[in-house]
């Protein structure tokens, strides 16, 4: 078993896009609230793994570091399996993902709630603002 708090951790996952960074930070809070440490996953397709971490990423995981974050980064065209891999690794207490309006979510929240719905699960879309600026907006709580 890998390494978390007495109390689990929260877990957020992320994609490869800039956006995450709020993600990170709300999670961030939520597990200074609730004494648990904070994890941030992401996983990406095997190909990716050749290009290599792009720029969101690299500061995805900056910012993780900077919030004392392990940061977890798998590349497996398994998204699924992947996942179910890494939870039977860690103490797990909360869920928060993260959809933008045009996401048509591509099954996660689905085998989310289907394997993990004792867990508590946060969405939120992402949207942007007229300015530009990337907003989240709490979408779900189960």
């Amino acid at each position: 078993m890998d390494y978390d708090k007495k109390g689990g951790s929260v877990l957020v996952c992320v994609t490869d896009q800039r956006r995450c960074e709020k993600l990170i930070e709300f999670g961030h809070s939520r597990a200074m609230s609730t004494g648990c440490s904070l994890i941030v996953l992401s996983i990406q397709p095997a190909i990716k793994k050749a290009v290599g971490l792009g720029e969101a990423m690299e500061n995805m995981f900056k910012i993780s570091s900077r919030l004392s974050a392990q940061m977890y980064i798998y590349y497996n065209n398994d998204l699924q399996r992947t996942f179910k891999s890494f939870m039977n690794r860690h103490i797990i207490k909360e869920i928060i993902i993260g959809m933008s309006d045009s996401d048509n979510d591509s099954g996660f929240r689905s085998f989310l709630e289907s394997n993990h719905g004792d867990l508590p699960l946060t969405v939120f879309e992402h949207s942007q603002s007229a300015e530009g600026k990337i907003q989240l907006k709490l979408a779900v709580v189960l």
